[in-house]
């Protein structure tokens, strides 16, 4: 009975981690959780880069120039071309006649609703920062900011907020 007593206190000895080590083990799986979750980030911005550049070189590529040569009938027909008064007379009837254009129309609102998927994985980018930061330091309010990220397409955000909360559980009684 005495030796099954001394193995089981020499496995958790050398076995068994002191409730810092477990705390830095939770902080750390937490971090790389939201590491993984920062990854898929950076991806969802690679593409909506890459789709706003696409856009882009379709509107001056096939839209602009279709519209183009009326847009610079129009301003030739009131002004000269090298005055800013031509470009801007171009502009206005380009954009008249992109409201009307149904190719026009679309690839306009599919650069708005790219321009906001960028904007809006940029301020999850901010927030996945923060809670990555505030994790060793302030580990309640890490779990807080982690929660308020409003982003629910990903597994990855839940499973971030649990080993959050579950490194500040562990990390609850070390000093």
């Amino acid at each position: 009975m005495r030796g099954w007593i001394i193995a089981t206190v020499l496995a958790c000895v050398i076995g068994c981690a002191s409730a810092e080590e477990k705390c830095e083990e939770a902080q750390d799986a937490a971090r790389a959780s939201w590491g993984a979750y920062a990854a898929e980030l950076d991806e969802t911005l690679k593409t909506a880069k890459t789709e706003a550049t696409k856009l882009a070189l379709r509107m001056r590529d096939d839209v602009e120039p279709r519209m183009g040569k009326r847009a610079e009938a129009a301003a030739d027909a009131r002004h000269d071309r090298s005055t800013a008064e031509w470009h801007r007379a171009y502009d206005a009837h380009i954009k008249a006649v992109c409201t009307t254009d149904a190719d026009c129309k679309q690839l306009k609102m599919d650069q708005r609703t790219n321009t906001m998927r960028v904007e809006e994985t940029k301020v999850l980018v901010a927030k996945t920062v923060k809670v990555t930061t505030l994790i060793g330091s302030n580990i309640d309010r890490a779990c807080d900011v982690g929660k308020a990220i409003e982003e629910f397409e990903r597994d990855s955000i839940r499973e971030a907020r649990e080993l959050t909360i579950a490194a500040r559980d562990t990390c609850a009684d070390v000093d």
